[in-house]
């Protein structure tokens, strides 16, 4: 798989890099900075702070500048910044990503293919068993490359993206909305199914008049931070994933700093607030920046 997936990745990376460049250099040249230099800190945290981290014991003393901390804390702040710096690199990925499949056609078509790639070669660098992956981040990745593959290379993905959008327009435009409603609503089951069965596994018994409830609040949340609109019609695998992630460090924070469980859906609810607020303030600012660019348009004609 290693050798495989490096084949196949580099040149895919190459020509997905050539292509973005040719089709909109501007676009792109500020995202791909950002990817290069989040890497290169990457690439430091993974070579100093590491190491360091492994070194530092709980009752140690540290010199940090003119602080003098304890193991405790400076483990603590290695792996804040670590943290920081794997975030804005699946950040930086995420806006070239973006950048240049609306920069060039051919990035688009590419982009499944070097997300496969590069999940085959990692998949092939790492040794799953010292790293203890659980078991549902591989289901999390199969689904979501079917699930991305589904949406955005097949016709009845689009479908959907269209019937989220204006259900009526989709209708006169040809499409069999009540079908896809059922294909939506059996392909959510599916997948809520699934969750299911792994949630089961995890807390190892199940009580059908109770169990999972309020998950849709997660569900819900985690769309939203990733970037899908709460009218429809909008938003990608990758930034549910993310959201998904953000999700469970959102979860992880709040036993951290040791703030009440009862607060923990108050403020799942406050996320899915905040995004709708800014899903209908975003979608207000691009509807006035439509009607005064077609305003001056109509003017210089």
């Amino acid at each position: 798989m290693r050798v495989a997936g490096t084949i196949l990745f580099i040149p895919l990376v190459l020509w997905f890099l050539i292509a973005a460049g040719r089709g909109n250099l501007k676009r792109v040249r500020w995202p791909v900075a950002a990817v290069c230099v989040s890497l290169v800190l990457l690439a430091l945290c993974v070579w100093n702070l590491v190491p360091l981290y492994d070194r530092a014991a709980a009752d140690d003393l540290w010199q940090v500048g003119v602080l003098r901390v304890s193991g405790n804390a400076l483990k603590s702040g290695l792996m804040a910044v670590v943290f920081l710096v794997v975030g804005a690199s699946i950040g930086a990925i995420g806006w070239l990503l973006s950048a240049a499949a609306s920069a060039s056609p051919i990035c688009k078509a590419l982009i499944p293919a070097l997300i496969a790639s590069g999940v085959l070669m990692l998949l092939g660098q790492t040794n799953f068993a010292a790293t203890m992956v659980p078991m549902p981040v591989l289901f999390l990745i199969l689904i979501a490359i079917a699930a991305s593959i589904f949406l955005n290379q097949t016709i009845y993905g689009r479908y959907l993206f269209a019937l989220g959008r204006n259900e009526e327009a989709a209708r006169y435009s040809g499409i069999d909305t009540k079908r896809m409603i059922v294909v939506a609503y059996v392909l959510c089951a599916l997948a809520a199914g699934l969750g299911g069965i792994l949630f089961s596994l995890d807390v190892n018994s199940v009580q059908p008049s109770g169990f999972g409830n309020f998950y849709e609040l997660y569900a819900i949340a985690a769309a939203v931070l990733g970037g899908c609109s709460l009218r429809g019609g909008e938003g990608n695998v990758l930034g549910v994933v993310i959201g998904a992630a953000v999700m469970r460090v959102l979860y992880n924070a709040i036993n951290i700093l040791g703030i009440s469980t009862k607060l923990e859906f108050a403020i799942i609810g406050l996320v899915i607030l905040a995004g709708a607020m800014v899903d209908v303030v975003v979608k207000r600012v691009i509807a006035s920046r439509a009607a005064k660019a077609d305003a001056a348009q109509v003017a210089n004609r």
